[in-house]
């Protein structure tokens, strides 16, 4: 969901493709990018939420942390 909000589009969707390939792009996390313009902290938690392995992906508190440094950032910009 965080990818699509900070990409406006679907991580592993790509126009022409079936349901066979769109399950294969899923299973093996094959995304685009997300665009350079982004913070580290977004991106990183991005690629982190998208982890394969489930328990690798960050918990609440992580993606809480990360949300509150970036806040600080824009508050002091």
């Amino acid at each position: 969901m965080l990818y699509e909000l900070a990409t406006l589009h679907n991580p592993f969707y790509k126009d022409g493709l079936n349901f066979y390939t769109l399950g294969k792009n899923i299973s093996n996390c094959v995304y685009d990018p997300v665009p350079a313009h982004l913070s580290m902290e977004l991106k990183g938690l991005i690629k982190a939420m998208i982890q394969q392995d489930a328990s690798l992906r960050p918990s609440l508190v992580d993606v809480y942390n990360v949300a509150t440094q970036c806040l600080q950032r824009l508050r002091c910009r």
